[in-house]
Formats: structure tokens, C-alpha cells, sequence
């Protein structure tokens, strides 16, 4: 399947991105730019590297955010956080990840208090951790569940109360509960690429542990989808219509690359690289994206074996 090339948009608008240098705020603005919006990427570097040479695209430097820079923004996504997995949880690791969402996110809600014509519309991310992870659990968590009791759940939450700061009424504050996201340039799956085509990938841990993915395009376009006015949900899943467990996530790779996967990741050796953070892969949850589909989104990568296909070929 070819994905459409995305429709120019009739009435463009002016859209605001933190954290859009990384892997998924790139492939966004690059989405925005065809789609004729301007877009202004807010970044600490003083040289970012411009993904493109369009006029529509405004780089921003700048350690803090304020109330005019965000003046006649018509949509504002939040996309920045410190990288959880693949690192040791130490005490300071963890103060940065709260720093880096909640204290950020703090900061930019209280820019837009401070606006007079603030973003008509603000996308704050978070993740599908904010309902727990677990070794094996077998429910299908929806917007409407509560969040997890654990460091991950907690934390989530905690940054979603963040965004939920803002106090005028022009501001509609949606949030973005992410799950994995399957891209050859970043991610889990870059990673695990080398692995299974060295004949050594297999499932991790257990292998019963839920993997709620996503594909980067998927993702893409449901953050534009979420852009749109006229949305009844506030909170949206961003996760494909199947999740599957870790084994099986592990089987369809295997096949996808025609390698094997049976050379399992035992958790006593993730857990002595990792200690504390190597929950983020030995566990998961199994997420369903109940609010895109009630609202019609239309998924190009709805089948893992499909969006693999296409990353990998």
C-alpha cells in the first residue's frame, strides 16, 4: 500500500513544535511543511540542522519558552521528554525524565496563561506507560482506564495533569498517549534490526509482555488528525489497531528480515545492564486506540506485518 501524498491544506495555520528535532517531531514538521502550514520548531540548539529549506519552516532558540513566542500560534505540540528507555533509572536519570516533561510542560502552560491570543489548540504528548507495565497482563486498556500505580504510571500522569494547567478557555488541551513507535531511523526497531539480522533476535523475557506499536507514518497523521477543531475526545491512544505480545512482535520481525527469532533475551541479563529501567522492555501493556477509530481515523499500517513490509523494504 502507497501512502496519498498528504492534500495542501485550504486554510493553513501557524503550529508551534517543542522537541521538534528528534525522530518523530522531524517527520512531523516534514508532514506539516508539504501540507503548506509554517511551522516554528522551538530548540536550545543555537545551530539546528534545518530539515528543510522552506520559508514556511522557523527555527527557534531558546532555553525557555515565553508568552510571545506563542502569541497567534494556532496549534502547539509538545513533544519533548528525556529518552526513558535504553538507560539506567539512576536518581539523577529520573529527575531529569520529570524535568524534561512535567517541569517543561509546567513552563509551557504558564507561557500560555500568559498569552493574549494563545494556541487555539494544544497536543501534549505522554505514553501509553501512563496505564502501568506489566509481564503478562492480558487487558486491553482503552482512554477511559485509570492510570498504573507504578514509576511509569505516575510519571505519565503527572505530566498529563502538567498540560492540563491551562486556565483560559480559547486553549483546547489534547493529549497523546504514544505507544512504540516502529521507524528504520530511530527507536526500538532500528535497534533491533542489526540484532536479528546478526541471527540473534528472539523475544525478551517471557515474551508474553504486550507491544502496542504504532507505525511513524500512523503517527504522523494522527497528530494532524488531532489538530483538527472539530475532535470530541481529549485523550487519544496512539497505538495501532492490534497490539501483539513481545513473541509475536518477534516472529513477524524474524520473518519480515528471513531470519530466525527464537534466541530469546533472558530478564536477568537486562535487568543487570538496566536495573530498574529494563521494565520498559521486559514489560508492556496491550493499548487499543479506541478514540481514533470511534472518530474515523484511518489507519495505512493497521496490521504489524504490514507496516514491517513496508519499513523494511
Amino acid at each position: 500500500m502507497q501512502p496519498m501524498k498528504p492534500p495542501k491544506c485550504l486554510i493553513c495555520m501557524r503550529i508551534g513544535i517543542s522537541g521538534g528535532t528528534g525522530l518523530i517531531g522531524s517527520k512531523l514538521t516534514k508532514e506539516l511543511l508539504d501540507r503548506n502550514h509554517e511551522v516554528h520548531v522551538f530548540t536550545r540548539s543555537k545551530n539546528p540542522n534545518r530539515i528543510s529549506d522552506s520559508n514556511l519552516l522557523k527555527y527557534i532558540s531558546t532555553n525557555s519558552i515565553q508568552a510571545k513566542d506563542l502569541e497567534n500560534l494556532d496549534v502547539f505540540f509538545n513533544l519533548a521528554g528525556e529518552n526513558i528507555a535504553g538507560v539506567r533509572w539512576t536518581k539523577l536519570a529520573k529527575e531529569e525524565f520529570y524535568k524534561s516533561r512535567v517541569g517543561h510542560t509546567k513552563n509551557l502552560v504558564d507561557a500560555i496563561n500568559a498569552c493574549k491570543n494563545p494556541p487555539s489548540i494544544f497536543i501534549n504528548a505522554s505514553a501509553i506507560g501512563y496505564y502501568g507495565a506489566y509481564p503478562d497482563s492480558k487487558v486491553l486498556f482503552q482512554e477511559t482506564d485509570q492510570q498504573g500505580e507504578d514509576y511509569l504510571g505516575q510519571l505519565c500522569a503527572d505530566w498529563e495533569s502538567a498540560a492540563k494547567g491551562i486556565l483560559n478557555l480559547k486553549t483546547q488541551v489534547r493529549i497523546a498517549r504514544i505507544g512504540i513507535v516502529l521507524d528504520t531511523q530511530g527507536g526500538a526497531l532500528a535497534k533491533l534490526i542489526p540484532i536479528f539480522k546478526s541471527f540473534l533476535g528472539g523475544p525478551i523475557g517471557s515474551g508474553k509482555q504486550g507491544m502496542s506499536w504504532i507505525h511513524s507514518q500512523d503517527l504522523v497523521n494522527a497528530f494532524i488528525f488531532m489538530m483538527e477543531p472539530k475532535r470530541k475526545n481529549s485523550i487519544f491512544n496512539l497505538t495501532a489497531p492490534e497490539p501483539k505480545t513481545n513473541f509475536e512482535f518477534a516472529k513477524s520481525l524474524g520473518k519480515a528480515l528471513n531470519r530466525p527469532s527464537f534466541f530469546p533475551t533472558p530478564n536477568l541479563a537486562l535487568d543487570a545492564i538496566f536495573g530498574e529501567g529494563s521494565v520498559v522492555v521486559t514489560h508492556g501493556q496491550f493499548v487499543a486506540p479506541a478514540n481514533l477509530i470511534e472518530e474515523g481515523f484511518h489507519f495505512l499500517f493497521p496490521e504489524l506485518d504490514l507496516a514491517l513490509k513496508k519499513l523494511l523494504q
